[in-house]
């Protein structure tokens, strides 16, 4: 048994060294991207920018309905779960896209006071049915284990965006418009790759009991996934009102540093999750206890890594307009730190299908951060938008302790290892407090 456990953790450790690398590859470029285009766009532009990525995100949840869940839940299980799944994200995600175009003129005018965002919003509706096509056939490569072609097509969607956002934004001098092209037109051209490849799988038979079946494990779960996004993207909107355009493009630059953090998050659950479902019956609790305190001893070294980066960038290469946002980066990079434990803390409820209980817990995490938000934000500015995001993590990440821990016996991880981390966040904050400037 231990053997064999020695040799699952070497895996996991492989597996996610292997997908960092991927997902961070996959992401280098563009957010290599962001600080060159801190020059050619004003933080006027990158605030309505990022306004218009936050309906993005939020379009993106209402189209995969949680779907994305229900297939990693019982690829296992199920034949012709691609079919299926794709049968109904298409149609919410086309739905949503409908939406957005008809209330576009409308939108833009709250952003700005003028129709001109109009065109950008429209082309980002275009995108939404094709990046959630996209994301759910990246896990069915994921799932078969096809890790060449998984990493084929995210090297293509990364390089093609990369590419074409450089000469849109820099040589066309386009904008946001060019930008939010580069990304339709990059998620076109791997969806038809991919659909290509799954051609005999998109064709078998849906299973309309096996959709409501989906649907099932997956609608509880999705006023979590919605509360999650107004937690990460909308927080702009609070910000448009509380500090004003400006301030949110210079807040979407620091965001964008927690991208490093966010590709640690990819990576994981790109291994925890096809651990954690392969049998969900005999849970190896002395593997999963390994795999547990391996992430939480590895995480104060990589959020310390993480910030000296996002430092030298700022040092270097992002424009002086928008500097009063790094000492934000920092606290979001710790943030997103808290949501890697929180997909382990999950366990007990996602093994006991209980999801409905990840929908109160975002939600009320919702509601805190924007409370805390409302309080903060006027005395501290961005840092106290931070640090709102930051409290009401760990606040989720608490009740999702508590409840799995009730749920699932014998519960596999040692909390201990979770306090040493939250200890180590407190005393990163005071630093960051006491140095917050760039020099």
């Amino acid at each position: 048994m231990i053997a064999n456990s020695t040799t699952s953790l070497s895996k996991f450790v492989k597996d996610i060294i292997t997908f960092i690398l991927i997902t961070g590859i996959s992401r280098l470029l563009p957010f290599l991207l962001t600080p060159i285009f801190t020059n050619y766009i004003s933080p006027l532009d990158m605030g309505a920018l990022e306004i218009i990525l936050a309906l993005y995100s939020i379009l993106i949840v209402i189209g995969l309905f949680q779907i994305d869940t229900s297939f990693q839940r019982y690829f296992y299980e199920e034949k012709n779960i691609i079919s299926s799944s794709l049968c109904i994200i298409i149609i919410l995600s086309i739905i949503s896209s409908l939406i957005l175009y008809a209330f576009s003129s409308m939108i833009s005018i709250y952003i700005s006071g003028t129709e001109t965002h109009v065109y950008s919003i429209r082309i980002v509706s275009y995108t939404v049915p094709f990046t959630n096509i996209y994301s759910l056939l990246i896990l069915a490569l994921r799932f078969s284990n096809k890790t060449k072609e998984l990493i084929t097509l995210i090297l293509l969607q990364s390089f093609s965006f990369s590419s074409l956002a450089y000469v849109f934004v820099i040589y066309k001098g386009n904008g946001i418009q060019g930008y939010l092209s580069a990304s339709l037109y990059s998620y076109i051209f791997v969806v038809l790759l991919a659909f290509l490849y799954f051609k005999k799988q998109l064709i078998s038979n849906i299973n309309m009991k096996f959709i409501w079946k989906l649907i099932k494990f997956a609608y509880p779960q999705t006023p979590a996934r919605l509360a999650s996004t107004f937690m990460q993207n909308g927080n702009r909107f609070v910000i448009l009102l509380l500090l004003g355009e400006s301030s949110v493009g210079i807040f979407s630059v620091g965001n964008k540093m927690s991208i490093l953090m966010n590709i640690v998050l990819s990576a994981f659950n790109m291994v925890w999750y096809p651990i954690l479902y392969k049998d969900t019956k005999k849970i190896n609790n002395h593997e999963l206890n390994n795999i547990y305190k391996i992430t939480l001893l590895s995480l104060p070294i990589i959020t310390i890594f993480l910030s000296f980066i996002s430092y030298f960038i700022f040092c270097n290469i992002i424009d002086s307009r928008y500097q009063s946002g790094f000492s934000t980066s920092l606290i979001l990079i710790l943030s997103s730190s808290i949501l890697i434990i929180k997909e382990i803390a999950d366990i007990g409820i996602k093994i006991k299908e209980k999801t409905y209980f990840i929908s109160i817990i975002y939600i009320t995490s919702l509601l805190l951060s924007y409370f805390l938000m409302l309080i903060l934000s006027p005395s501290l500015q961005l840092i106290g938008i931070a640090l709102a995001m930051l409290i009401a993590n760990i606040a989720m990440l608490s009740m999702t302790w508590f409840i799995s821990t009730h749920l699932l016996k014998p519960f596999p991880f040692n909390i201990k290892y979770t306090y040493m981390y939250l200890i180590f966040s407190i005393v990163f904050v005071i630093i960051i407090m006491k140095f917050n400037y760039v020099t």
